[in-house]
């Protein structure tokens, strides 16, 4: 019941295993989520990119730092 919602940063630690890393926790994401919000140039440029190429119906939302994402979801959530 409610919302559910993935709120995903940047693994930057993942050195070759990034992009795969990236891409299989998209994958999780838009079949689970409801709304999915990356934080971190990383985290957008593999999971808005994938988010974008599938069927995900939700809101999605790049964040360039965790406190402007902060600040939105502070708004939205109940």
């Amino acid at each position: 019941k409610g919302r559910r919602i993935a709120l995903i940063g940047s693994m930057n630690e993942l050195g070759s295993f990034e992009k795969e890393a990236h891409k299989q926790v998209a994958q999780k994401a838009i079949v689970s989520a409801d709304m999915i919000f990356t934080v971190g140039s990383v985290a957008e440029k593999y999971l808005i990119t994938d988010i974008k190429k599938s069927s995900f119906k939700g809101q999605y939302k790049a964040f360039k730092t965790s406190t402007a994402a902060g600040i939105y979801l502070s708004k939205i959530l109940k």
